[in-house]
């Protein structure tokens, strides 16, 4: 049997030490360098699936804002505005609009009545617009210079948390006015509207007392 001295065991412990301690070194150095590597292709990836993550939820969480947006009072423009930060998809309108004056002397069953089409568009992107449209290039009926036309329009998306109703008088050449309907005040709208396409030849008065004065916002020219 073989016998090894104190010093020599002790110089054997040590090459075996180091031996390891090399190794466990280069397997470190290669441990790094993956590690490296994977957070140089990971973390763009990481990153992007996370802005596309907070898009998606934010899409899902706002809920997009439909309006109305009017111009050149003396042949009335309309625009439809999304007012939010995320895409509005098929925007939608309908307008339900009569000229007074027309009506007055009219003998059919629903006399002045421009039948105007309703209609709906793919997407708004955010911030942003589509029109504009000029209600002369829409209606049905020709409305001659001086008429007022008078009405009820509404906008509305199937993902918008309200629709919009808004009171339109247009002085056909002269100038025209809108009136925001709030939403407290939309179950009496289809009354004060039947009030007023009765009321014949007294339709100013009538109109004077369903939209205050100060509500009513100037299109203009």
């Amino acid at each position: 049997m073989t016998r090894h001295s104190p010093g020599n065991l002790w110089r054997a412990a040590v090459s075996t030490w180091r031996l390891t301690n090399r190794r466990l070194e280069a397997s470190n150095a290669s441990l790094s360098a993956w590690a490296s590597l994977i957070t140089i292709v990971g973390l763009p990836a990481l990153l992007a699936g996370g802005v596309t993550t907070y898009f998606q939820l934010r899409d899902e969480l706002i809920a997009p804002e439909i309006a109305l947006a009017f111009g050149t009072g003396k042949d009335v423009q309309f625009s439809l505005v999304n007012e939010s930060s995320v895409l509005l998809r098929e925007p939608g309108y309908t307008f339900g609009l009569w000229d007074l004056d027309a009506r007055v002397d009219g003998a059919d069953e629903d006399p002045g009545n421009l039948q105007m089409p309703a209609a709906s568009h793919n997407y708004i992107r955010p911030r942003s617009a589509l029109g504009p449209w000029t209600l002369s290039s829409l209606s049905r009926l020709p409305v001659p210079a001086g008429h007022i036309v008078f009405g009820v329009l509404t906008v509305q998306c199937p993902t918008c948390e309200v629709r919009r109703l808004y009171w339109l008088c247009w002085k056909k050449g002269v100038g025209a006015w809108y009136a925001e309907i709030r939403m407290e005040d939309e179950p009496a709208t289809v009354t004060k509207l039947s009030k007023i396409l009765r009321a014949g030849r007294d339709y100013g008065r009538v109109v004077e007392q369903a939209v205050p004065i100060e509500s009513r916002i100037q299109i203009p020219n």
